[in-house]
């Protein structure tokens, strides 16, 4: 994440250096999934598991993290297979739906909260039907495995 926050910060070429801050602030809402008395879904589209832009090491380090994240009982992590059929259902933005009167949508320079009933309900429709084609549990984890699998190979030909 340091890497990460870093890189953009010299992308948008911001001179304060406010990195570790950031990276303390996304680190605690961590914390978040360890609190029994909530719930996380999650659904991603698989090419992100093969998005490298670090070393094979950070990927390999950032899968490892998502199938250990996947055991917490809180958490629930499912993946849209490249291969999946669409039916329609394109890629959207990343968002979150932390309940019913809220939806965020992290850009490149700051959030963007929706709380108007209509916005709300046309995410959590597109929400729905990105879940409806994503895959969970034990065929997830196998997706990310064979990123892992794949990463070895990329490691011993580099």
């Amino acid at each position: 994440m340091t890497a990460v926050l870093t890189a953009v910060r010299h992308e948008r070429g911001v001179e304060v250096d406010d990195v570790a801050d950031a990276l303390a602030e996304r680190i605690g809402r961590q914390g978040y999934l360890l609190q029994r008395d909530r719930q996380f879904m999650f659904v991603i589209e698989e090419p992100v598991l093969w998005f490298r832009p670090f070393s094979v090491q950070v990927q390999r380090l950032q899968l490892a993290h998502l199938l250990d994240v996947m055991t917490l009982p809180s958490v629930s992590v499912s993946i849209i297979p490249m291969r999946a059929g669409r039916h329609g259902n394109r890629p959207r933005e990343s968002f979150d739906i932390t309940d019913s009167d809220l939806v965020t949508i992290e850009m490149l320079t700051g959030f963007l909260s929706l709380t108007h009933p209509d916005e709300i309900a046309a995410y959590v429709t597109a929400w729905k039907q990105l879940y409806s084609i994503a895959v969970r549990g034990k065929k997830a984890r196998a997706l990310i495995r064979s990123t892992l699998a794949a990463l070895d190979e990329t490691a011993v030909s580099e």
